[in-house]
């Protein structure tokens, strides 16, 4: 097996145990390429960039606002890619519930999932009343991400993301389109910018609703569904069924 693309000393600095996730992408490949740890979007979504940067291909970052029955929340981070046809595409590794194929980032555009049959869509975001997002998500972002779910919610990784009390059971038909998250296509941040600065600091605020500082949790995608860890159980779900 080939030794991995030396990154520079600061990428070898960091021990794998005291990884506190952050901005440097240098500390996020270390974790993610050496010490093959996992990650959430700021850290897999950064990595993916650098290496398709790497490889030549045009990419940019795009904050998204994750929707939530609270409203929309600041806490994603989407790819942009230019110049593989005539519309950009949005590529999205590094967020547990979203498409696994490559979507054209145009009003209009579907996908469906071709490992577990979801299938996504961009809508525009012209009800300033949605959502629960106030004016100004309203005015930064003009598309919304839709999904509608082949076997229903009870299939997602949100399950247990949320930790809901029980997995609903599987929808006997396609559910309708329900919003993922607000994005913005022309979006093009820095890599330091202070959405994503404020964006990471809410993923990493020590709160009691927010699951990514008061759980333990593993999602590994699978060809047909996902694996879960939790802090004391594993769940595996195949075609939206465990």
């Amino acid at each position: 097996q080939p030794a991995p693309p030396a990154l520079g000393d600061s990428v070898a600095a960091v021990p794998a145990a005291k990884h506190i996730p952050s901005l440097d992408v240098h500390k996020t490949l270390k974790k993610v390429v050496y010490d093959r740890r996992g990650g959430f979007c700021f850290e897999l979504n950064f990595a993916f960039a650098w290496l398709l940067r790497s490889l030549g291909y045009k990419v940019r970052l795009s904050i998204s606002y994750v929707i939530t029955p609270g409203g929309p929340v600041p806490g994603h981070l989407a790819l942009f890619v230019d110049g593989l046809g005539p519309q950009p595409l949005h590529v999205d590794p590094g967020f547990g519930d979203a498409p696994r194929e490559p979507m054209a980032a145009v009003l209009g555009s579907t996908v469906t999932d071709s490992m577990i049959g979801d299938a996504y869509s961009f809508a525009p975001n012209d009800d300033p009343s949605a959502f629960g997002q106030t004016p100004e998500m309203a005015k930064r972002c003009g598309q919304v991400l839709m999904r509608s779910r082949k076997s229903g919610f009870g299939g997602s990784v949100m399950v247990d993301f949320v930790g809901l009390p029980e997995t609903p059971p599987p929808a006997p038909e396609m559910t309708p389109p329900e919003p993922v998250y607000l994005v913005n296509f022309d979006d093009d941040l820095a890599l330091d910018c202070d959405e994503f600065k404020a964006g990471i600091a809410g993923v990493l605020a020590d709160v009691e609703q927010n699951p990514f500082s008061q759980k333990r949790m593993c999602i590994m995608m699978r060809e047909e569904g996902f694996d879960f860890v939790g802090k004391d159980y594993v769940k595996e779900m195949r075609q939206g069924k465990e």
